[in-house]
C-alpha cells in the first residue's frame, strides 16, 4: 500500500470489549418481553452486524418476523443499551497508547462502527480524549452499515486522503470485507469477537496480536 496517511477503527472488538454491556441489555430487553434470553455463545454468533440485525436474530422466530413485534423489541434494546452500554465497557489494553502513538505521528483517525452512532460517541468521549478522533459514525439513517463502505471512504475522502492511503481496522469479517470493499488495506486484529482464521479467510492483509502491532505495523 502507499504510504498510510489515516486509519480507521472499529469499535466494538477492536478498539472496546463492549460484549458484556451488550448481553446484559439484550437479555433485559428479551426478559421485559418474556422472550427466553440468549447465551453468550449466540450472541457472539450474531455480533457484529449492526442493533438491527443483532435483535432480530436474538428474538423468537415468531417475533423476528412480525415488523411490529421487531419494532417493539428494537426501540426497547435500544433504550435500554443507551442506559447501560458504559457500565462495563472498557478500552482493550494498549489501545488508548496506541491510538495516541498514531495520532502524535500526524495520522488522520476515525472510528466506522455498525453500532448505535449516539451511543458509539458518547463512548469514545468516555474512553478516549476529546479530539482523538477526526470523525466517528456509527449506524444511524445517513449510511447503511457495514460491510458497505459509503462511510468509510465518504469520511477519509472529506479529509482529503484516498482510500488506498488509509488501513482499516478491526476484528471480523466484516470489517475486513469493509476495508476490501472500499479500497483499503485491511488490517484485522486477535483480540476480537472472531477467531483469527475467520479473518485470515476474509482477506486480512496482516492481524495484529496486540495493539502496539498496529503501531509497529503502520510506521515501520
Amino acid at each position: 500500500m502507499p504510504s498510510c496517511k489515516a486509519v480507521i477503527f472499529d469499535l466494538d472488538g477492536t478498539l472496546c470489549y463492549t460484549f458484556e454491556d451488550i448481553l446484559t441489555s439484550m437479555n433485559e430487553t428479551l426478559g421485559v418481553l418474556s422472550y427466553p434470553q440468549i447465551t453468550r455463545q449466540r450472541l457472539l454468533e450474531i455480533i457484529n452486524n449492526g442493533s438491527k440485525n443483532l435483535v432480530r436474530k436474538a428474538l423468537p422466530g415468531f417475533a423476528a418476523d412480525d415488523e411490529s413485534l421487531f419494532s417493539e423489541a428494537y426501540d426497547l434494546y435500544d433504550a435500554i443499551y443507551a442506559l447501560h452500554c458504559a457500565d462495563s465497557t472498557t478500552l482493550y489494553d494498549g489501545i488508548a497508547e496506541a491510538v495516541s502513538e498514531l495520532k502524535a505521528a500526524g495520522l488522520r483517525l476515525g472510528v466506522n462502527t455498525n453500532k448505535q452512532d449516539g451511543q458509539s460517541k458518547m463512548l469514545m468521549a468516555k474512553l478516549l480524549p476529546k479530539g482523538t478522533f477526526d470523525f466517528i459514525v456509527g449506524a444511524g439513517e445517513i449510511y447503511p452499515v457495514k460491510p458497505d463502505p459509503t462511510a468509510a471512504v465518504d469520511m477519509v475522502t472529506r479529509l482529503g486522503i484516498k482510500p488506498d492511503e488509509t488501513v482499516y481496522c478491526g476484528d471480523s469479517d466484516v470489517d475486513i470485507k469493509t476495508a476490501l470493499n472500499a479500497g483499503m488495506f485491511p488490517l484485522g486484529v486477535s483480540w476480537g469477537y472472531r477467531d483469527r482464521a475467520v479473518l485470515e479467510e476474509n482477506g486480512a492483509g496482516y492481524i495484529a496480536e496486540k495493539p502496539s502491532d498496529i503501531v509497529g505495523f503502520i510506521l515501520k
